[in-house]
This record gives structure tokens, sequence and C-alpha cells, in this order.
């Protein structure tokens, strides 16, 4: 919801800051990879209920997860291959994430599903969308976020609320499963609005 808002300003600064790699043998690629392990990293620390832990790879995978396209640019080989890799591992780590949780407690798992479940209507709209629009051909004045490599729909869940979730299971681990109730509830919406919103859009 506040994407839009964030991701230009955060966008110019890890540009500024990846200049310097502009010419060196570090590739987007690379990055995208080291912040999907530190995903995983998060991941198994959760199914060992150690949370805190947890805070620094989740919060390095979200970093590195927008850095990998700022160098792109940066070096100018913004690829369909890399975008494509990118959303893929985004959304493998994220369903990890909930899952490590049913993990580290069986007793959460009829949440976790519930969460699980609204992240498969989110990204099965988000990436029905984006397809749907690019292959009819809709100018990019359809799209929240010019620069990134697939078209983006705003929503009320998007990353930084995602993000937000995500420090708070692992800050209050005890609350996950309201947590989990509000926020999958809320991504259910996001997913509904984007449905009704990409059917008017293809529509005109």
């Amino acid at each position: 919801m506040i994407d839009s808002k964030l991701y230009p300003k955060f966008s110019r600064a890890y540009e500024y800051l990846l200049r310097p790699l502009a010419k060196s043998a570090i590739r987007p690629v690379h990055v995208t990879l080291l912040g999907f392990a530190f995903g995983l990293a998060a991941a198994a620390l959760v199914t060992q209920s150690l949370y805190c832990l947890a805070i620094l790879p989740m919060l390095l995978n979200r970093v590195l997860d927008g850095m990998d396209g700022a160098l792109a640019r940066v070096q100018q080989r913004t690829t369909a291959s890399g975008a494509f890799l990118d959303i893929c591992l985004d959304f493998c780590f994220y369903s990890l994430f909930v899952l490590s949780f049913a993990l580290a407690d069986p007793d959460r798992a009829l949440c976790a599903a519930f969460l699980l479940f609204s992240y498969i209507l989110t990204c099965s709209s988000f990436l029905a969308l984006s397809g749907a629009l690019a292959r009819a051909g809709k100018p990019e004045k359809f799209a929240t976020y010019r620069h990134k490599g697939l078209y983006f729909v705003a929503g009320i869940c998007e990353g930084t609320e995602t993000i937000l979730t995500m420090l708070l299971m692992l800050l209050f681990p005890a609350y996950f499963c309201r947590i989990a109730l509000i926020f999958g509830s809320l991504c259910v919406l996001t997913a509904t609005l984007r449905v009704y919103a990409g059917a008017r859009q293809l529509s005109r």
C-alpha cells in the first residue's frame, strides 16, 4: 500500500550506493542468490524457535532483494530471466517463512495454512494480472512501478507490509496466529480488489 511512495526513494539510494560495482564481476543474479540464502537461513532458525536470531538474515534477504534490481540497472543488465528468478525465489521464501513457524510449533499449522492460502491468492492474482497486462500490450500507465521486470499493480498488502508482518512474527512469536489471521485476511482482500481492478483494466 505504501510501496509506491517508498520504492522510488530506496531504488535511487540503492543505485547510488551500488555505482562503484557498475563494472565489477558481481552480477545481479549473485545478489539474488545470496539474498535467498539468507532467507533460507532465517527460515531454518525459525524452525528451531530462534526467532530473534532470524531477524537479521530475514532483513538481509529483503535488503538484497531490492539491491539485485538496482545493480542490474546500474550495470545495464536488466533481463527477463533475472526478474523471473527474483520473483520465484521471493515467493519461495515467503512460503518457507510461514511454513517454518508451523514446523517450530505444529499447533500453528492451521493459521499457517490460512496464511499460505492467502499468499496463493495474492501471488496468483498478481502473476495472472502481470501476464495478462503484458500479453494485452497495455501501456506502462497501467503499472504502478515502471522500473520493475514485471507489471506491478498496487494493493493493500505489498512488500513493506509483508516485511513488517514478518518482523512482528519474529518479535512476538506467541502472537503468530493472530498476526497470520489479520494479515492473511488483508491478503485475501488485496487479491479480491486486484481481480476486480484487473478485470476493469483489461476490458478497456
